[in-house]
């Protein structure tokens, strides 16, 4: 064997651009490899099944219909056997729903509960990504698969889920003190569970980006508390917007210091500006989605406040969709972005308003000159030139 392949770096570079078959063929040829080969083979998972699978034959059997236990418990043999693959997991995504198989995600369940219970450590000890979404009517114990090591975490609820999501949720902290990423989907199903997010957040000290559509005022307060908080998307109703202006009347100190990147569900427009004069927020990126109809002389109001509380050398990227109108678009002209020449350093515009827009030469020039910088521009489809 060649001198190189004895450097670990250059076996891992090798197998990071092999296939699943390749993999599983060289994972076999000598013992210099086989690490490497297993950790490439294993670093994503999409399905728990091949976890199960690792399992001795006597634990289960496969049939037509799926996998099926075969006796109850978890010996410690068993669990190691299965350790020698699970701890080279990095990414895991997972769908549960009605179509799975529930002896296999017995089994699983079991092997998650076992090495919590028996050695102390989560089934996947070096995990980093978890994506899971619970739409499955048998409750399973989530806080067993991923420990301290997880720093990205998108979990989805639906109205089946039978996690316990408040103490899923008030254990976050806890459970993963060094996450960076939280994406919260179908909290509206688990009312409930607000309360638990804001005592989970509390302890999220190094959280970086964070999403969720539902939060109450102690969440508000919890969230903007974070030092390190860069990104945010969120739906900002009136009434969320009350929230925080009875928090800055309170004599808090200043909440979300460091976020730069800003991306709102909203119904009007004003909540936005009202949103950030409030917070004295000046974001790197803007990223609005409005639900519902809108003016152009809302639009162009909207305009000139943003030129007014954003810092005109920070400002990014500002991408604004808009609802479309049931009865077509009405016709407007591109007039209304020039507030938004201001903002010298602007690198990407997507403006999607229900109009048919048009633009001269003189506004062309006008944007070519203002935003040196442009690499993206996005219009309607209707905009014409």
């Amino acid at each position: 064997m060649h001198r190189a392949l004895w450097i670990s770096e250059v076996i891992g570079e090798i197998c990071n651009h092999l296939d699943e078959d390749s993999l599983t063929k060289l994972a076999r040829t000598c013992r210099t490899i086989y690490p490497a080969a297993l950790d490439s083979l294993w670093e994503e998972l999409d399905d728990f099944r091949p976890v199960v699978c690792c399992l001795p034959d006597d634990f289960w059997v496969e049939n037509d219909e799926g996998i099926f236990i075969n006796r109850n418990g978890l010996t410690n043999e068993d669990w190691e056997i299965a350790a020698k693959y699970t701890t080279r997991v990095r990414t895991l995504s997972c769908y549960l729903d009605s179509t799975v198989n529930e002896a296999e995600l017995i089994a699983f369940a079991k092997m998650a509960i076992y090495s919590h219970e028996n050695h102390g450590t989560p089934l996947f000890p070096s995990l980093k990504t978890l994506h899971w979404c619970d739409d499955h009517p048998e409750y399973f114990p989530l806080f067993s698969i991923a420990g301290a090591s997880l720093v990205d975490l998108k979990i989805a609820f639906t109205p089946r889920s039978c996690l316990d999501t408040a103490l899923f949720l008030g254990g976050l902290g806890s459970m993963f003190p060094h996450l960076k990423n939280l994406q919260i989907n179908g909290l509206e199903w688990k009312p409930n569970s607000c309360v638990a997010l804001s005592q989970g957040l509390r302890h999220l000290r190094w959280l970086e980006v964070f999403r969720c559509s539902t939060l109450d005022e102690s969440a508000w307060l919890n969230l903007g508390q974070l030092p390190n908080l860069a990104e945010i998307d969120v739906y900002l109703s009136d009434y969320a917007l009350q929230q925080l202006k009875s928090l800055t009347n309170t004599h808090h100190p200043r909440l979300f210091t460091n976020l730069r990147y800003i991306r709102l569900d909203v119904n009007d427009l004003k909540l936005v500006t009202e949103f950030l004069e409030l917070l004295q927020v000046s974001p790197v990126s803007l990223d609005i989605r409005l639900h519902q109809h809108t003016t152009m002389e809302t639009i162009v109001c909207f305009m000139l406040s943003l030129s007014r509380c954003c810092k005109h050398n920070i400002l990014q990227a500002l991408s604004i969709r808009a609802c479309p109108f049931k009865n077509g678009a009405d016709d407007a002209t591109l007039e209304f972005i020039h507030p938004l020449f201001c903002f010298r350093n602007l690198r990407k515009l997507e403006l999607h308003f229900p109009y048919e827009l048009s633009a001269s030469d003189v506004l062309i020039q006008k944007m070519t000159n203002a935003w040196p910088e442009l690499q993206h521009l996005e219009l309607p489809k209707a905009c014409r030139y």
